[in-house]
């Protein structure tokens, strides 16, 4: 489907991740659900992978980066863009994506910090 990223392949594990997807408006939206992301979040951990962030993309930051080249770039270029909203999930299958559900970003780093608990990995939040 998407196969080609501007990002390029980092390892095979998230390669392969990466060309399950659909682009909507010209942003690669990953065809994951949370087991799959959060499968992937542990592995990149354990294997001390780096320089990798996820976007949690509903609707408007994809209606934003048509005019925003830096969101545009920050979006396409992430680890993994997870569909976050019903509208993006709705396209992606009228694009001949396979995915049954969003990955909403409030339960998904719910779920992250559930799996760090449990694994033994240290959590660190940046921002204001």
């Amino acid at each position: 489907m998407c196969g080609q990223m501007s990002g390029g392949s980092r390892d095979c594990e998230t390669r392969s991740l990466r060309e399950m997807c659909v682009r909507v408006l010209d942003i690669r939206i990953n065809l994951v659900d949370y087991k799959t992301t959060i499968a992937s979040i542990k592995h990149c951990i354990s294997n001390r992978l780096t320089g990798r962030y996820i976007c949690a993309c509903p609707v408007h930051p994809i209606v934003v980066s048509q005019k925003d080249p830096e969101l545009n770039h920050a979006l396409n270029n992430s680890w993994l863009t997870v569909p976050d909203g019903m509208p993006v999930v709705w396209a992606a299958r009228m694009l001949g994506g396979s995915i049954a559900d969003r990955v909403y970003g409030p339960t998904l780093m719910l779920q992250a910090c559930e799996m760090a608990e449990k694994s033994g990995f240290s959590v660190f939040l940046y921002g204001g």
